[in-house]
């Protein structure tokens, strides 16, 4: 319970952090240049902490030109329509982040596509929600992460002290460098990969290892859960907190699918592990 005081309370600073001005604003982005400003990154150029960078659907892709996506403390970068209608990618991993958070932003409802480099980075009280991810994410000081699908292994470096993290889906390893003590305030996940010793994620704190059950089958990159996934809301293993809602950035999407049975290495394979 302590772990989860201390938690609340980070997570009130970063509300603090993120409290809007009375006259912050939005600034929407779209495929076409057409929004208030030409790209995401020129948005994001022009706005200031409070306001929002709202984006279109579509593919927005990241060149050695535009550079990654910077985005400034204090400001929202969410999308329109979720992260099944959103991408932001690179052809080439030509730079170290897709996009970097400063401090006291927020990305949310994106695929962020960068699996030769790292697809996110970040300083401290960054928040990633509702995200799919596809390369490594570097977290280098306070972490608020929930409801994301992170198919990459995350690296907790030496800022990377306190880290809120919750009904999310971890396929990559999850791996420390220089780390003092421990990281924690992990709940309500299903954690696939490898787990440094410094994480603590219990198990009666309702976090567990099972195939989430995706609708799609191989390589289709459906990741709308089965109806009888361990992550749909009703179905959290025994133990824990009970039941812990919806784990992952997408719902349930079908019923139950069968499927052919594999090795968890092809599973594995599939995102570059």
């Amino acid at each position: 319970m302590k772990r989860m005081t201390t938690a609340l309370a980070l997570a009130g600073l970063v509300g603090v952090l993120l409290a809007p001005r009375a006259n912050a604003r939005t600034w929407y982005v779209n495929v076409y240049g057409t929004g208030d400003a030409p790209t995401i990154q020129a948005a994001m150029d022009s706005a200031v902490a409070g306001d929002t960078v709202l984006v279109g659907p579509g593919e927005y892709e990241i060149t050695y030109e535009s550079g990654h996506i910077s985005v400034k403390g204090g400001v929202r970068l969410r999308s329109e329509n979720g992260p099944t209608m959103t991408k932001i990618y690179a052809a080439l991993a030509w730079a170290q982040f897709g996009v970097y958070l400063g401090t006291g932003s927020v990305l949310e409802g994106f695929s962020v596509d960068w699996p030769a480099s790292w697809a996110i980075g970040m300083s401290t009280s960054a928040t990633i929600s509702r995200c799919i991810v596809r390369g490594s994410t570097y977290v280098d000081g306070w972490l608020v992460a929930t409801n994301n699908l992170f198919l990459g292994p995350l690296s907790f470096w030496s800022g990377a002290v306190a880290v809120d993290f919750h009904n999310n889906i971890v396929y990559g390893d999850m791996i420390c460098h220089s780390v003092p003590g421990q990281i924690n305030y992990f709940y309500c996940n299903d954690i696939l990969g490898e787990v440094d010793p410094c994480v603590i994620h219990p198990v009666e704190y309702s976090n567990f290892a099972l195939d989430p059950l995706f609708c799609g089958i191989e390589g289709s990159e459906n990741f709308y859960l089965q109806s009888s996934s361990p992550c749909a809301p009703g179905n959290t293993p025994p133990g824990g907190f009970g039941d812990c809602g919806l784990i992952g950035p997408l719902p349930v999407g079908c019923g139950t699918v069968r499927v052919e049975e594999t090795t968890w290495g092809r599973v594995k394979a599939l995102y570059g592990e």
